[in-house]
């Protein structure tokens, strides 16, 4: 008899959706999310940027990172997600 091992999921991936919505920023009291950015670049963690603002709402440093515009649909933060995530390979 041969035994059938389960296949193992893919490992799981994040990425972090920073977010410029004002009540978002009013849970954080008012404080930039920069140092956010700062941290998840110094753990080479992947995050996308979500804007209403388009470039203007991203710190110059980060415009070299996925950028969501708002409004979005499914299909466009699918597609930010995986590019997050494929430029963490590289």
């Amino acid at each position: 008899m041969t035994a059938v091992t389960p296949a193992q999921p893919p490992a799981a991936k994040r990425v972090l959706v920073v977010e410029d919505e004002l009540m978002i920023r009013m849970h954080l009291d008012g404080e930039p999310v920069l140092p956010v950015a700062d941290a998840l670049v110094a753990r080479g963690m992947p995050f996308v940027f979500a804007t209403g603002y388009g470039e203007r709402g991203v710190p110059g440093a980060y415009r070299d990172r996925p950028m969501l515009k708002k409004p979005f649909q499914m299909e466009g933060l699918k597609q930010m997600l995986q590019s997050a995530l494929e430029g963490e390979k590289n």
